[in-house]
């Protein structure tokens, strides 16, 4: 039987501890509605999961269009698809296009099922924008909910823009058919190999139940068949988000074992500071989540998604948690504060 190093298992609950009051607090910054209404579903990080990989980073993105375009649009609408094709063009931010869902209606802990993700995305990775015009009231971030959604895939340096729609075609298969025969070189990590398949098309309401009872099913388009990715889970949240937080704690863990592990390339450092590795803690910084002594004035930032780090679990765990976009924020917050106080 391997047991397991008693003073390892105490850091890793401390940190782990420590990131779920880091998601917390982030919550909190980013006005994120969490309820904590169903026991098993209230974790911080798993919240803090589902809104950040939600959220766009904002980066210029070459825009493509579908064969549904170009279409007429009422005026209004129309205007406001130019203005979200130049968003994107010029690397703004085009979040306040999605709308409350993004931070308010969706809650992993709601106790409505059907309010715990945006089950379209869950499932397929699509995102939908309101095509309606932005508030003049710069203390407002969202559009209105009213007029059409523009239902798009977002890429890293591309955004697909597959149709134009109301709320009712967020069930409608037609949208997966469109993306599919537009842009198959990126579908094909949906596509089933080597399966027989009968030819599959459900109704919106077959879809809708379907996602709110976390069940996943192939669908069928032009012979071939599609499955998602990742899909929804039995509990009716994305399966992605769940992975997302299961690397966090992994990397979580991965970082304690290195802290107590003196050959490590992180160590040398906090070995020869004398600290206690027994009162190690982690805690926001303007340059990223830092290992703290107990003091608080000893410090050493967690590698980032960089270098060496790139592909390891502890810089996956930190640019989860702490992404650019968010970064850059609270580094700028940190300045304004300073200047102010200067004041």
């Amino acid at each position: 039987m391997i047991t397991k190093d008693p003073a390892l298992m105490e850091l890793e609950d401390r940190f782990l501890s420590d990131l779920e009051r880091i998601a917390s607090n982030l919550i909190k910054y980013c006005d994120v509605a969490h309820a904590k209404t169903v026991g098993h579903l209230s974790e911080a990080i798993l919240r803090w999961m589902d809104f950040r990989l939600r959220f766009v980073e904002p980066k210029p993105r070459q825009v493509l269009y579908s064969n549904k375009f170009p279409k007429a649009l009422p005026a209004e609408v129309d205007r406001a698809l130019r203005a979200f094709d130049r968003a994107n063009v010029l690397g703004e931010d085009i979040n306040p296009f999605q709308g409350k869902g993004l931070t308010l209606f969706h809650d992993v802990s709601a106790e409505n099922r059907a309010k715990r993700t945006d089950h379209l995305w869950a499932d397929w990775g699509i995102h939908h924008f309101h095509m309606a015009p932005l508030p003049s009231d710069p203390s407002k971030y969202y559009s209105t909910r009213s007029g059409p959604l523009l239902f798009t895939k977002v890429f890293d340096n591309a955004i697909a823009f597959i149709d134009v729609g109301d709320h009712e075609a967020l069930e409608d298969q037609t949208l997966l058919e469109t993306f599919v025969r537009n842009w198959p070189e990126a579908a094909e990590s949906f596509r089933l190999k080597g399966v027989l398949f009968s030819s599959a098309r459900h109704s919106a309401a077959e879809i809708k139940q379907m996602r709110v009872a976390g069940l996943a099913t192939y669908t069928a388009i032009d012979g071939k068949a599609y499955l998602p990715n990742f899909g929804i889970t039995t509990a009716s949240t994305s399966s992605q988000v769940s992975l997302a937080r299961n690397n966090v704690v992994r990397g979580a863990r991965d970082l304690a074992r290195c802290v107590l592990n003196p050959t490590q390339p992180l160590i040398p450092e906090i070995s020869a500071s004398g600290v206690n590795p027994k009162e190690l803690s982690l805690d926001l910084t303007p340059r990223g989540i830092g290992i703290f002594g107990t003091d608080k004035n000893q410090c050493w930032l967690v590698p980032d998604a960089k270098g060496p780090w790139a592909q390891s679990s502890i810089g996956k765990m930190s640019v989860l948690m702490l992404p650019e976009w968010l970064l850059q924020k609270i580094q700028s917050a940190s300045v304004n504060e300073a200047l102010q106080s200067a004041d």
